[in-house]
């Protein structure tokens, strides 16, 4: 209750500060005839409309503030759902962003100093100055970095030599390439337990965990976040949802038809932010809430999981949308991660009736495991061709992720 109270609190707030400040949101109240007074819980946002990522790229300068008295910063998203966008914060916002991230990392046990190793995608063509800033800070506060781009593979031996010998109090990265790692550790018999691995960035799927629990133990803790708000929800240590930061956000899901639902698009309303307000903005993302009341006694919503982006479906033949949890849910139940080794895998969809599966692997699928795949997916979807396709590696994105679906149908949400 206090904590509902306290959101509530902030939610008058910052919606008092937006019709009076915000031209945009001025002029949105105004035109639907919707006063901040109206707003009186955290149900009444469901009176305003979802801030879609275009009507914000639109409306950029009419989203910021005329009158925030603090410090300033800027920066930009990921572009992990989309063409990269601007976002101001106040010094506050950004402040309690980094207060909620580091609560989550002293539930890991984390103390400042520890050293903590990531594999993070930097961005390409950054410029020298604050390449020189990203160093320094590192170096402060003890991280070890190693980029996605540079490879697993070429890297390993020396990941390895640094995990045995002097193990970080934190492993962090990239989902997908701390995958990557566990796969390569548990191919060459290496075994390592570590305090605390975190995934970020990308979808943590079961067939993902079950193989970095093989290879690095049980503390594998997931961790959600987006550029526009970064600290959005965490995994705890009894690993049974995410925590939403409600302290620091209000965060929605409704489904095709705008409406709140167990599971749909993602809407974020940042308490904080002042510079420039975020209401019922859609960040591109799908979630499930969790119905569980989690052992911690932490007393915060909790999520069941992060389902991916939005565009993360393939459509078949019948009309019908399967999201990627199908396909993980899929490899998990035929244990095909851990038969063939599976160290990557990508679905691509070209044609309304096609898919082709690309997967990096020692081995081959056999036609059992062929046919199993081709009639679950005509049974959800309708009759398709599949293809099978081995490779060398996956591409990555700009930012060193991987894309598990990549459907030529939702070309104009992914082609940034």
């Amino acid at each position: 209750d206090t904590l509902v109270a306290y959101q509530t609190e902030k939610l008058h707030k910052i919606i008092a500060h937006a019709y009076n400040t915000v031209p945009f949101y001025k002029d949105l109240f105004d035109q639907i005839k919707v006063k901040p007074g109206d707003i009186k819980c955290t149900d009444d946002l469901q009176l305003l409309p979802v801030l879609e990522k275009e009507t914000f790229r639109k409306n950029h300068q009419k989203l910021l503030s005329t009158d925030v008295r603090e410090k300033i910063s800027t920066s930009s998203t990921g572009g992990s759902t989309g063409v990269p966008l601007l976002i101001a914060k106040n010094y506050d916002s950004a402040t309690i962003e980094n207060a909620l991230f580091n609560r989550f990392y002293f539930c890991l046990g984390y103390d400042w100093g520890d050293e903590i190793i990531q594999f993070w995608g930097d961005r390409p063509n950054i410029s020298s100055t604050l390449k020189l800033k990203k160093y320094i800070s590192r170096k402060i506060y003890n991280y070890s970095f190693f980029s996605t781009f540079d490879g697993i593979d070429e890297s390993f031996d020396e990941i390895v030599v640094r995990l045995q010998t002097a193990p970080p109090k934190i492993l962090r990265g990239y989902t997908s390439a701390i995958y990557r790692l566990a796969c390569k550790t548990v191919e060459r018999g290496v075994t390592l337990h570590l305090n605390a691995v975190s995934t970020t960035a990308e979808k943590l799927y079961d067939f993902q965990r079950n193989r970095i629990r093989d290879a690095f133990g049980e503390n594998i803790f997931d961790q959600y976040g987006c550029g526009e708000t970064n600290s959005l929800a965490f995994e705890c240590e009894k690993h049974r949802g995410l925590h939403v930061a409600s302290e620091h956000v209000i965060l929605e899901t409704i489904d095709d038809d705008g409406q709140r639902a167990r599971r749909g698009r993602v809407l974020i309303t940042n308490l904080d932010n002042y510079a420039m307000p975020l209401i019922r903005y859609a960040n591109g993302d799908e979630a499930t809430w969790s119905s569980a009341v989690c052992d911690c006694k932490r007393e915060t919503p909790l999520l069941e999981s992060i389902d991916g982006r939005i565009y993360d479906y393939i459509q078949g033949p019948n009309g019908r949308k399967i999201h990627t949890g199908f396909l993980d849910d899929l490899l998990v139940d035929l244990a095909l991660a851990r038969k063939t080794a599976i160290k990557e895998f990508r679905i691509v969809q070209s044609h309304i009736d096609k898919l082709t599966v690309e997967f990096v692997s020692d081995e081959n699928f056999s036609d059992k495991e062929k046919n199993i795949i081709e009639n679950t997916i005509e049974q959800y979807l309708g009759k398709m061709t599949i293809d099978y396709n081995r490779m060398d590696s996956i591409p990555l994105t700009r930012m060193g992720k991987k894309m598990f679906v990549l459907s030529l149908l939702n070309k104009d949400r992914w082609a940034a």
